[in-house]
């Protein structure tokens, strides 16, 4: 009988600062969770800039779900920054009237941008564990 439980899932964050090595801390604290069975994500960078990324890629599913005949996809760098700023000329370089279902994405979009806006994300987490790590250098 296969295990219909959900994995759990955790989110390791290295802020976007340069240096030479790798976060030893975070790649031991993700060798520990692949052997417990947990589905493990890396990041470099702003921590609200991987939630926009990620509901952007969630808004982009559903637009090709309903509209598959476009290529949702080249388009994220525009989901994103219209999830992020909320401006209306944005919207308009995504050229949801280039879809039949134009009224139903533009609705969806909106949701998205809500979902953001709105802190419903932090409501309903997606991660079960989150590890953040810092570097501080003293010159």
């Amino acid at each position: 009988m296969a295990d219909i439980r959900k994995r759990k899932k955790v989110l390791l964050i290295e802020p976007n600062y340069s240096n030479k090595f790798p976060p030893v801390g975070l790649m031991k604290i993700s060798t520990y969770h692949k052997e417990l069975g947990f589905d493990v994500v890396f990041y470099k960078g702003d921590l609200k800039q991987f939630v926009i990324e990620r509901i952007a890629d969630k808004c982009i599913n559903e637009f090709t779900s309903i509209d598959n005949t476009i290529d949702w996809y080249i388009r994220k760098d525009l989901f994103v920054e219209y999830i992020r700023t909320k401006r209306k000329y944005i919207l308009q370089q995504l050229h949801i009237s280039d879809s039949e279902m134009e009224i139903l994405l533009s609705a969806k979009i909106a949701e998205y941008k809500e979902y953001y806006w709105k802190g419903f994300w932090e409501k309903e987490p997606e991660w079960d564990r989150v590890f953040i790590t810092t570097f501080f250098t003293f010159y």
